[in-house]
């Protein structure tokens, strides 16, 4: 199901309506994902124009979209999440590795995490077969 199709006309907005809105997540400079992650808001006051609308979360405009949700669009909105996730815990790694090179990570550690290393490239050796 395509996002387009549940956008909520503006006109059908009111204050208290549950609302969510779309936003890219956040795995690098210059890179998109195929999923956007959806965020529950609330409609907090609408102008009497109605081009502007204050959620609780901040202002939009006329030109912003909300989105109603389901099922589909949540998994979607978690699989970006995820992908944001990925993203930033492959930073951390990359940083932790820089500062501390490997002397860091105690005997007990090490083993735990060769193990979820391999499980990991388990998966990605899945692609490559592929």
């Amino acid at each position: 199901m395509l996002l387009d199709e549940l956008k909520i006309e503006q006109d059908d907005l009111k204050v208290g309506d549950v609302v969510y809105t779309s936003h890219h997540p956040n795995i690098g400079v210059w890179v998109s994902f195929r999923y956007s992650k959806m965020r529950k808001e609330v409609i907090q006051r609408i102008t009497p124009k109605r081009t502007k609308i204050v959620t609780d979360y901040g202002e939009y405009t006329n030109r912003d979209h909300f989105y109603k949700m389901t099922d589909e669009l949540k998994k979607q909105s978690e699989i970006a999440e995820a992908a944001e996730n990925i993203c930033d815990d492959l930073a951390k790694i990359d940083q932790f590795i820089k500062k501390h090179s490997y002397k860091g990570i105690r005997d007990e550690d090490m083993l735990n995490v060769k193990d979820h290393m391999n499980a990991v490239r388990k998966i990605l050796d899945s692609y490559e077969q592929e």
